[in-house]
C-alpha cells in the first residue's frame, strides 16, 4: 500500500495529475496529464472560490457533494450518482451560509458540515440528513471565529473531536472541540494559537498528531503538535518552515510521510518529508516542483 499514489494540483485553468513515489521515500513528481475542466470543478474552485467534499454516508446510501458559493453566501448540495458521477440538486439546496463562505469540511462520522465565512467572521455548522443530504443548521450556528479576522481554511481532525480554522486576517488558528451529539463548537482553552502572516489552508496528518498551516504573506508553513486530550496546539521545534512565494493550501499524504504546499506567486509546489517523532518538515530532494500558473488547491488520492 502507498507504493505510489497520485497528487492533484489545481491552477487557474487546469488540474494537474502527478505521481508520487512513496516506496522510494522521495516523492518523484512526473507530469502525467493536463486537463482543463469546466462545470462543477471550475465553479467550486475558481469562480466560487470554494471547496467541495464528496463522501458516502454508508453502504448502499447516496453520496453527496457540497460546494460553497463565495459571492452568493450559500452552500450548494447535490446527490452524486455512484455509477455515473452525475449530480442532482438536493431538495432545499442551496442552503444559507454566512458572508463570503470559503472552505468546507465534513467530520469523519459524516454527520456534520462546517463552512468558514470570511466576510462575517464566523463558522456555519450543519447536520447532514443521511437520507437526502439536506443541511440543517446546528443549534448555536454560526459560531464566532474567535481569532477575529477572515476565517479561511477548515479541517476536522481524524478523531472527529476537534476543528481547526486559520484566520487569515489576524495571523492565528482557532481550535474548537466538536460535540459529537449536536455538532456544536466550543473554543479550546488557549485558542486562538499564533501562526504566521495571513494563514490560509490547514491539514491534520492521518495519525492526528500534527497540524500544518501555510502562511500566505510570510511564505512559510507553521507546524504544530496536537494535544489529543485538549486539542491545544504547540509549535513543532523549527516551525515555521520555509515555503515558496505566497504559500496557500496544504495536503498531507495518506501515509503520513509527506506534506505538499501550493505556492501561488512562485508557481510551484513545496514538498516535505515529515519527521515521525517531532512533526518537523524537511524539503524532499528536488522541491519545489514546478506547477502551472497560480496553483491553489492540492490533494492526494486515498490509494
Amino acid at each position: 500500500m502507498f507504493a505510489t499514489s497520485l497528487l492533484y494540483q489545481l491552477n487557474q485553468t487546469q488540474i494537474r495529475k502527478l505521481r508520487v513515489d512513496v516506496a522510494a521515500r522521495i516523492p518523484s513528481l512526473a507530469w502525467l496529464q493536463r486537463a482543463a475542466w469546466a462545470g462543477l470543478v471550475m465553479l467550486a474552485a475558481i469562480l466560487a472560490a470554494g471547496v467541495c467534499n464528496v463522501f458516502a454516508q454508508a453502504a448502499g446510501t447516496p453520496k453527496f457533494v457540497y460546494v460553497t458559493g463565495l459571492n452568493a453566501n450559500y452552500v450548494l448540495a447535490y446527490t452524486m450518482d455512484p455509477a455515473s458521477g452525475a449530480l442532482t440538486p438536493v431538495p432545499g439546496s442551496p442552503f444559507p451560509a454566512g458572508t463570503e463562505p470559503y472552505f468546507i469540511a465534513v467530520d469523519p462520522s459524516q454527520k456534520f458540515v462546517y463552512v468558514t465565512n470570511c466576510g462575517s467572521n464566523d463558522i456555519s455548522a450543519y447536520t447532514i440528513n443521511p437520507a437526502s443530504g439536506a443541511l440543517t443548521p446546528v443549534p448555536g450556528s454560526p459560531f464566532a471565529a474567535e481569532g477575529g479576522g477572515c476565517p479561511v481554511g477548515v479541517v476536522v481532525d481524524p478523531s472527529g473531536r476537534f476543528v481547526y480554522v486559520p484566520n487569515g486576517g489576524c495571523g492565528n488558528v482557532s481550535a474548537y472541540t466538536l460535540d459529537a451529539t449536536s455538532g456544536a463548537l466550543t473554543p479550546v482553552p488557549g485558542s486562538p494559537f499564533a501562526a504566521g502572516s495571513s494563514p490560509q489552508g490547514v491539514a491534520v496528518d492521518p495519525s492526528g498528531r500534527f497540524v500544518y498551516v501555510p502562511n500566505h504573506d510570510s511564505n512559510n508553513v507553521s507546524a504544530y503538535t496536537l494535544d489529543a486530550t485538549s486539542g491545544a496546539l504547540t509549535p513543532v521545534p523549527g516551525s515555521p518552515f520555509p515555503a515558496g512565494n505566497q504559500s496557500e493550501l496544504v495536503a498531507v499524504h495518506p501515509s503520513g510521510k509527506f506534506v505538499y504546499v501550493t505556492n501561488i506567486a512562485s508557481n510551484d509546489i513545496s514538498a516535505y518529508s515529515i519527521d515521525a517523532a517531532s512533526g518537523a518538515l524537511t524539503p524532499v530532494p528536488g522541491s519545489p516542483f514546478a506547477a502551472g500558473s497560480f496553483p491553489i488547491g492540492v490533494t492526494v488520492d486515498p490509494s
